[in-house]
């Protein structure tokens, strides 16, 4: 399978979680899909990270606080947010906001790393807010300060994430990328347990065959796959080539949320249009810098653990 295909076909797993998470989340808590997901997960990478001879398994005394703090955000926090949001708002909408992710991480790395802000890196940004605002008022521009519970989990969850990014440049330097994401993905299942067991573990036997069909997707397609092809594609076509495939995620939530049978409204493809366009111009000049292939680098802070 040629490397393109496979970028292309972890933008499809990435853009299935919405649909298939969104069902899920209506029968399950959406605190205990994300745990059963990462549990899952962290099934499916601890052995990978074992098995590796490139990667040590042991974790430094400097690397806890690093991991636990990437595990915390992108995990924990996260994806908590994550879901909460996609049970109230949809999944059509939530990959809207999810896609602004690029867009706020920009903004804070101007801030604290006071990276440079191009004529046209600023009119991505706000084609973006704008196509963002569009889909969180639904047109109705009037409303914009009348968010509703899943517009706020959502933006927090865009917040949260973009901190996470910097947190994973700063600090992931000499751990692999399976190392990183195999302990942040522990660690924060860890800290969903307290969590889940206020809210209730459902019984195994309460689960339908249906439901865990969707959280082995959630775990092993849109996680582990979509982590060990995405950094196959960083390692051969560069960082900057590989995180423009981001962009279909939205586009191709559209068309599978079509397919589950979600209402598509034109303020869904109009704000789709608006940010995939942002973020296109946005991460323009950084894919040009770094379009010819690079060693293999953590893919923290772009998308891999979505």
């Amino acid at each position: 399978m040629s490397i393109w295909l496979r970028m292309v076909l972890v933008a499809l797993f990435w853009a299935g979680l919405y649909p298939i998470g969104h069902i899920t989340v209506d029968a399950i808590h959406p605190i205990v899909v994300a745990f059963y997901r990462f549990l899952l997960t962290s099934l499916c990478l601890v052995p990978l990270l074992m098995m590796s001879k490139k990667d040590s398994w042991k974790i430094q005394k400097q690397e806890w606080v690093p991991l636990l703090l990437l595990g915390l955000t992108g995990i924990f926090l996260y994806n908590g947010l994550f879901f909460m949001g996609l049970q109230a708002a949809g999944a059509v909408k939530s990959a809207v906001i999810i896609a602004f992710i690029p867009i706020v991480t920009s903004i804070l790395a101007r801030i604290f790393y006071k990276d440079v802000f191009t004529p046209k890196k600023i009119i991505g940004i706000l084609l973006s807010l704008a196509g963002v605002i569009l889909v969180v008022t639904e047109g109705n521009l009037m409303s914009i300060f009348q968010l509703t519970p899943g517009d706020i989990w959502l933006l927090s969850a865009v917040v949260v994430f973009s901190v996470y990014a910097l947190l994973g440049k700063r600090f992931m330097i000499t751990m692999s990328p399976l190392k990183t994401t195999t302990y942040a993905t522990v660690f924060g299942t860890i800290l969903f347990v307290p969590l889940v067991l206020w809210i209730g573990l459902p019984a195994v036997t309460g689960i339908t065959m249906m439901q865990w069909s969707a959280l082995l997707y959630m775990a092993f397609f849109a996680t582990v796959i979509a982590f060990v092809w995405w950094n196959k594609g960083v390692a051969e076509l560069g960082p900057g080539t590989t995180a423009i495939f981001l962009n279909l995620v939205p586009v191709f939530t559209l068309f599978l949320s079509l397919f589950f049978g979600d209402t598509i409204y034109w303020v869904h493809v109009v704000g789709t249009i608006l940010v995939f366009a942002g973020v296109r111009l946005t991460t323009q000049q950084q894919a040009a810098k770094k379009a010819s292939p690079s060693p293999p680098t953590s893919v923290v802070g772009k998308r891999n653990i979505q």
